[in-house]
Order: structure tokens, then sequence, then C-alpha cells
């Protein structure tokens, strides 16, 4: 008996279960909690302190502990991405951050609760579409896309 052995080609997206992508979304609300939260008692307990000394406004703390949340969130979001067997975690994390630099400004003249809610609400969509994106296996495609749709996003939060 002969014997024909088919070559089957691997599917052109990674697949993805229900639980992961919940798992994905899951953590960018994390996320989003972690940077408010850090931003706002940095802002309010360390580097206003430091930098403003008695102002009623200060701008640059809230520039610089926007910065440090932003860095701290997306190493605790990169850990737990990997942690769950993410694909391509690391361009996730960087396209997110990317899309939502800056948001905490928008977001630090509302009452503290719908400033958090808000700011998790963003970083959870934004990983669960960034996940998404990546799961196509050509990586200069997923690249491609996920630079256009960051380039879109900025320009509505900027504008």
């Amino acid at each position: 008996m002969e014997q024909t052995y088919i070559e089957e080609r691997p599917s052109q997206i990674v697949t993805m279960s229900v639980r992961q992508m919940l798992q994905v979304f899951l953590v960018g609300l994390l996320v989003g909690c972690v940077i408010w939260g850090v931003t706002f008692l940095f802002e309010k307990y360390i580097l206003g302190a430091v930098l403003c000394k008695g102002q009623v406004s200060c701008s640059p703390a809230g520039q610089y502990a926007s910065v440090f949340a932003a860095i701290l969130s997306m190493a605790v979001g990169l850990a737990i991405l990997v942690k769950l067997q993410i694909f391509r975690p690391l361009l996730i994390v960087i396209a997110a951050a990317v899309c939502l630099w800056g948001a905490f400004s928008i977001v630090s003249k509302l009452q503290w609760y719908e400033a958090m809610l808000f700011c998790a609400a963003l970083y959870a969509l934004a990983y669960a579409t960034f996940a998404w994106i990546a799961r196509v296996r050509l990586f200069s495609f997923s690249l491609l896309v996920t630079f256009v749709l960051t380039v879109i996003v900025r320009f509505i939060l900027v504008a």
C-alpha cells in the first residue's frame, strides 16, 4: 500500500481562545488602573511635593509622574502577558503605550473614580485590539496594521 503525505500549511493567524482574549482584556484593565494610580500618587505626594513646593498648579509633576507610571505599567503588562503566553506581547504593550501616551492629561479633569474607570477601559480596549492584530503570523503585516492604527488613534487623541 502506498502512503502519500500531505503537507499542511499553518494558518496565517495564530489561534487565540476566548479565555486568552478575556485575560488580555483583564490585563489591560489592570494596567490602566496601575497607570492611573501610580500617576495620581506620584503627582500628588512625591513629585508634586518636590517640584512644586506649594504651588496651586504644577504641570511638570504630572508629566513626569505619567511618564514614570507608563514605564512601570508597561513592565507590569509585559510580564503578565509573557506569563500568560500571549503571542507577541511586546508589540501589544508598546503599541498600547504609544497610542495612549498622555491619556492621563485627558482624564485628569474628571473625578478620581471616573478617571480610573476611563483609563482602565482605554487600556483594556487597546490591549485587546492590539492582541487581536498581533495574531497575524506575518510580522511585517501585523506591524504595519499596528502602526497605521496607532497613528490614527494618536491623531484622534491630539485633536
